[in-house]
C-alpha cells in the first residue's frame, strides 16, 4: 500500500501512442486500484490477469519513493517456432497519486527475449475519480526501440497483441468482479481521435478499443526476412558447417594416408637394407666361428689318436 500522496503533475495524464482502454466503473477510486495492483492481497487482478495469458507475477519489491519492481514471467511467440516462456521486470512507477487521480506508469524490460535489449514495452494507468462510486480508467500503450531492429514492426505488433490480451483479461475480471458485488457500470465509447494510430487503427469492440496492426503491407518485407533469417540463413549454416567437417575430414584422413604411405617406405628400406647387407656379414663371421672351431677339434682329435697310439705300443711292450 502506498502510504503517501503524490504531488499531481498534469504531464502525466498526457496518453501513450496507442489506446487500449477506456471505460468508466461503479467503484471507488482507491478500491479499483487496490482491486487490481494491490499485490499483497491474496487475489490481486493483475495477477489473474498474467495468469489468464499464460504468465504469472513470481516476486514483487516494496515501495519505495513511489516506485516498485515486479518480476513476472511471459510467454511469447517466435515466428516459424513454437511458444516460449522467460522472464520480464516490470517497473512500477507513480507519477500522480491522489483522491482524485491516480497515474501509473509501467515499463517493462525484457531482455530474456529475443531482441529484448533493443525495446521497452510501455503502460499507462489513468484512474480518474467521477464521483465518490464512479471512476473512469484509461490504459494506453506504447514500444520504444532503444535499438535499430530489422523487425521493430513485427516486434512492435507483437508487444502489442500481449498487451491487448492482457487488458482484455483484466476488462473481463473487471466486470466479472463487479457483477458479482450487484453494481452496474455506466460505459463510455468515445476516445479522442488523437489517440489514433498512423501505423495501424483503433476498433471499437462493446466497452474497450484494442490497437490492431494491419496483417499485410509493410510486414510483408519483414515477413520474407524473417523467413530468410528463421529458416534458410540457418540451414545453409548447418549445411555449410557439415560441408566444412566433411573437408577437414577428408584432409585429415589425405594426411594420415601420406603419413602411412611414408612409414611403410621406411620400414621397407630398411627391412631391404638389413636384408642385403646385414645378413651376409653375419653369415660370414658364422661360418669362419665354425671353421675355427672345426679346427680346434681336429687338433684335440689328433691328440687323442696320439695318446691312443702311445697307449697301444706300451701294450705291446708289456706282451
Amino acid at each position: 500500500m502506498i502510504n503517501e500522496r503524490v504531488n499531481e503533475n498534469l504531464d502525466a495524464k498526457k496518453p501513450l501512442r496507442y489506446p487500449l482502454l477506456e471505460k468508466e466503473f461503479k467503484a471507488n477510486i482507491d478500491d479499483l486500484y487496490n482491486a487490481i495492483f494491490d499485490l499483497d492481497s491474496p487475489d490481486p487482478l493483475f495477477t489473474w490477469s498474467h495468469r489468464k495469458v499464460e504468465g504469472n507475477v513470481i516476486k514483487h519489491t516494496k515501495w519505495e519513493n513511489n516506485e516498485r519492481f515486479v518480476e513476472i514471467s511471459i510467454v511469447f511467440k517466435v515466428a516459424f517456432m513454437p511458444k516460449c516462456s522467460s522472464t520480464s521486470l516490470e517497473t512500477h512507477k507513480l507519477l500522480v497519486f491522489s483522491s482524485e487521480l491516480i497515474v501509473l506508469h509501467i515499463i517493462e524490460d525484457s531482455m530474456k527475449v529475443p531482441y529484448g535489449d533493443c525495446f521497452k514495452v510501455q503502460m499507462k494507468y489513468v484512474f480518474e475519480k467521477r464521483s465518490d462510486d464512479r471512476t473512469n480508467l484509461t490504459i494506453t500503450g506504447d514500444v520504444n526501440f532503444t535499438k535499430k531492429c530489422v523487425w521493430e514492426s513485427r516486434i512492435e505488433k507483437g508487444a502489442l497483441d500481449g498487451c491487448v490480451a492482457f487488458v482484455t483479461s483484466l476488462n473481463e475480471l473487471l466486470d466479472s468482479s463487479i457483477k458479482n458485488n450487484h453494481t452496474v457500470l455506466r460505459r463510455t465509447l468515445s476516445v479522442p481521435a488523437t489517440l489514433a494510430s498512423k501505423d495501424g487503427f483503433a476498433r471499437k469492440k462493446k466497452d474497450r478499443i484494442l490497437y490492431s496492426i494491419p496483417s499485410s503491407g509493410p510486414l510483408m518485407k519483414e515477413k520474407i526476412q524473417i523467413l530468410i533469417h528463421v529458416i534458410f540463413i540457418p540451414l545453409l549454416k548447418r549445411k555449410l558447417h557439415r560441408l566444412k567437417r566433411l573437408c577437414v575430414a577428408f584432409w585429415a584422413s589425405s594426411i594420415l594416408f601420406k603419413i602411412s604411405f611414408c612409414l611403410f617406405l621406411f620400414s621397407f628400406i630398411s627391412f631391404a637394407y638389413l636384408y642385403f647387407y646385414n645378413f651376409p656379414s653375419s653369415n660370414q663371421r658364422r661360418v669362419s666361428a665354425l671353421q675355427s672351431e672345426i679346427e680346434r677339434f681336429e687338433i684335440v682329435l689328433e691328440k687323442l689318436r696320439k695318446s691312443v697310439a702311445q697307449v697301444s705300443d706300451s701294450i705291446e711292450t708289456i706282451k
